[in-house]
């Protein structure tokens, strides 16, 4: 039968999966009630007498899984979130809250029986904090935070353009590791820069600047590659 709880949004309910993602058929569920799913069965732990158990399940395994979660997120190295954390505790637990539940895994048999209708999924929760950490106030209030990531957006930003003196390219990767290069042509197709490295620093704001002042005035392409693909942006000189 569906589960009913009190609203709160403070509160987040879990109900249990196993091993091949799908939900236990006696687990609790309900489409306002259950927001979350998280392993409770055939997950293996540690017991008292460090011994192994895996027959550990239930919500008694689910929960934790979830705590555990949001322990490790608020771990990550990132300036803003530990002053969040001190000076607006609320605020910070709703971020929490906002990196489990808008980046689950979505699973087929959390259809219409819970809010997100997925799974735990811990690194999408800290890709969600990485992009919070590197992002400006509009990338964190427009719920599209992860929109900063190089691979789904393209370039952070570029600024100032129209530019005279220096430009600044805010950047951004799809994980946590990658290095981009930077490719600057003229309207010729000359490149009139020097390719120039960028490493994606985790939890870090990510620029280049580029000293174009000798630059003639015009129009110029800067091509960002990672790993992954290349993006294209235009800029002015003045």
């Amino acid at each position: 039968m569906p589960t009913l709880t009190f609203g709160s949004d403070f509160l987040v309910s879990v109900t249990v999966t196993y091993s091949i993602d799908e939900r236990v058929s006696n687990a609790a569920f309900g489409q306002t009630s259950i927001d979350l799913a998280a392993p409770g069965r055939e997950t293996i732990t540690t017991t008292l007498d460090d011994r192994y158990n895996d027959n550990f399940g239930g919500t008694s395994a689910a929960c934790p899984h979830v705590s555990g979660a949001v322990a490790l997120l608020y771990s990550l190295p990132c300036t803003e979130l530990e002053e969040l954390a001190l000076t607006n505790p609320p605020a910070a637990a709703l971020l929490m809250r906002d990196a489990l539940l808008k980046n689950v895994f979505p699973i087929a048999s959390l259809k219409g029986r819970t809010v997100t209708e997925g799974r735990v999924d811990v690194f999408e929760s800290m890709k969600y904090l990485h992009a919070w950490c590197i992002g400006n106030e509009t990338d964190r209030a427009s719920e599209q935070v992860k929109d900063v990531y190089l691979g789904q957006r393209g370039l952070v930003r570029l600024f100032p353009n129209p530019v005279s003196t220096l430009l600044t390219v805010d950047f951004s990767a799809i994980d946590f590791g990658n290095e981009a290069t930077f490719q600057v042509f003229n309207m010729l197709g000359q490149e009139v820069q020097l390719a120039k490295k960028g490493i994606a620093k985790p939890f870090e704001e990510q620029q280049v600047t580029f000293d174009i002042t000798d630059w003639p005035a015009g129009i110029y392409v800067i091509n960002i590659v990672d790993k992954s693909q290349k993006i294209s942006q235009t800029f002015y000189k003045l």
